[in-house]
C-alpha cells in the first residue's frame, strides 16, 4: 500500500488446488472455487466445486454474513450431504 491509498474493503479470489477430504488420512481431491471477502462488517461467500468421482462433482457453499454462518454441500448440486446454519456466532458484532 502507498500513502493515501484507500483501504481495501473487498476482494474477489479464485482458487484451483486440491482439498483433503479426510481428517485422519490423505484423500486429496481437485477443486475450483471463487470467494468474495469484505472487511467492513467482516464476511465472505465461498462457492466451490470438488471432483469427488468422475462425472460427480460436489458443490459447496460456505458463508459468513452479518454474524451468521452457513455451510451447504451437495453432490451434483442435487443430493445434500451437509447443511448447517448458525444465525449468530458468539463474539460477532
Amino acid at each position: 500500500m502507498t500513502d493515501g491509498q484507500a483501504i481495501v474493503t473487498a476482494a474477489s479470489i479464485w482458487h484451483a488446488n486440491t482439498f483433503n477430504m479426510r481428517a485422519t488420512a490423505e484423500q486429496w481431491k481437485p477443486f475450483t472455487s471463487q470467494q468474495r471477502v469484505i472487511t467492513r462488517r467482516p464476511g465472505f461467500i465461498w462457492d466451490a466445486r470438488v471432483r469427488m468421482l468422475p462425472g460427480a462433482p460436489a458443490q459447496v457453499h460456505d458463508a459468513y454474513i452479518a454474524g451468521g454462518g452457513l455451510l451447504h454441500g451437495a453432490v451434483l448440486g442435487l443430493v445434500t450431504v451437509v447443511d448447517m446454519a448458525r444465525r449468530r456466532w458468539r463474539g460477532a458484532s
